[in-house]
């Protein structure tokens, strides 16, 4: 019977074991088809049902884009993204899936001899993980000549403030965004303007400053 097996780095710190839970390539889509908010543009995707990490690939310079929504159905996870231009974008996804066996490589098993990696299979490989400290932030990429990166951010973070427009209450959707562009990632905000009314939401409170995460997908 297979038996765990555990791999280290040259610093001794634990790498990988039979016991690691990996997330795997589900595929990579392309946001396209914007259409005009108020003062944003807004696009809606059908993504794998099994998707838990969507990752955006290089954007225009000046191209922030952020997750709105998502509401799962039987088959699909339909995805509604928000961004301040109308350039299409390249979203990779990753998710659960089987660990599917390749006739070379690495292969680890749990105790009960279940294949729980294969090296060949396209995994999330996380290059950077930066934490913010303010709404919008910059971090340079990974130095590496070759490699294709893909970031994303851990919230989203959608909150109301209150203004006016003319001399009539009104309120602004704001979202927490992301841009990836010439070798940095940006966290930032989008905000679409809502129409006047008498009774606008509270102002919501800021929500926990959330972390960038950079995976490495070349070849995907």
């Amino acid at each position: 019977m297979p038996i765990g097996l555990q791999v280290f780095r040259d610093t001794n710190t634990l790498q990988i074991d039979s016991d690691v839970l990996t997330v795997s390539f589900l595929g990579k889509f392309t946001i396209y088809g914007w259409t005009r908010g108020s003062t944003i543009y807004r696009a809606a995707l059908s993504l794998p049902k099994a998707t838990k990490f969507v990752l955006f690939g290089e954007t225009a310079a000046s191209s922030s884009i952020a997750v709105r929504s998502v509401v799962l159905t039987a088959s699909t996870a339909d995805y509604e993204f928000w961004s301040n231009t109308t350039n299409s974008v390249v979203c990779y996804c990753f998710g659960d899936a089987p660990v599917v066996p390749s006739r070379c490589g690495l292969q680890l098993f749990d105790s009960a001899g279940n294949l729980t990696f294969d090296s060949n299979n396209k995994i999330l490989r996380i290059s950077a993980v930066y934490e913010t400290s303010s709404d919008t932030q910059s971090f340079s990429l990974p130095v590496a000549i070759g490699r294709t990166y893909a970031c994303g951010i851990s919230n989203y973070d959608t909150r109301y403030r209150q203004n006016q427009v003319g001399q009539n209450l009104a309120f602004m959707v704001m979202i927490r965004s992301v841009r990836v562009s010439g070798g940095t990632v940006t966290s930032g905000l989008l905000a679409n303007q809502g129409p006047p009314t008498t009774s606008p939401p509270a102002n919501s409170p800021i929500g926990p400053m959330p972390v960038i995460m950079v995976a490495d997908v070349t070849g995907f």
